[in-house]
């Protein structure tokens, strides 16, 4: 089985100004749309992998924890706009949308099992 992973395409990564914005981010977004749409035309499973985190940042690494501010304030925090993947990429419902809590979206998550399976 083939699979293409879509990670951390979110608007808190992509987003310039945001705080954990990774330079070229956005300029990469066309491309993976068109891989996005490719893969579903071919019929490759597509998974999407998102980074979320607890509102006051309880569940978050300790590198990351000066992010986080006492009144629920912080990056890819849950339900927020920068937990969003960024605007042109949108699951399919029939699409796993994976979360993970560290850099790895290996690191306790179901990845592993669903790629094997």
């Amino acid at each position: 089985m083939q699979a293409l992973v879509c990670i951390d395409m979110q608007n808190d990564f992509c987003l310039p100004g945001a705080t954990l914005c990774v330079q070229g981010a956005l300029q990469c977004l066309p491309k993976v749309i068109e891989a996005v749409g490719a893969a579903r035309e071919r019929g490759v499973k597509v998974l999407w992998v998102i980074r979320e985190h607890d509102r006051h940042g309880t569940d978050v690494e300790h590198t990351r924890a000066h992010l986080y501010h006492p009144h629920g304030e912080g990056s890819t925090v849950e339900g927020t706009h920068g937990a969003r993947l960024v605007d042109g990429l949108v699951p399919l419902e029939s699409e796993r949308v994976i979360v993970k809590k560290r850099f790895s979206p290996f690191f306790q998550t179901p990845l592993d099992m669903v790629l094997r399976r």
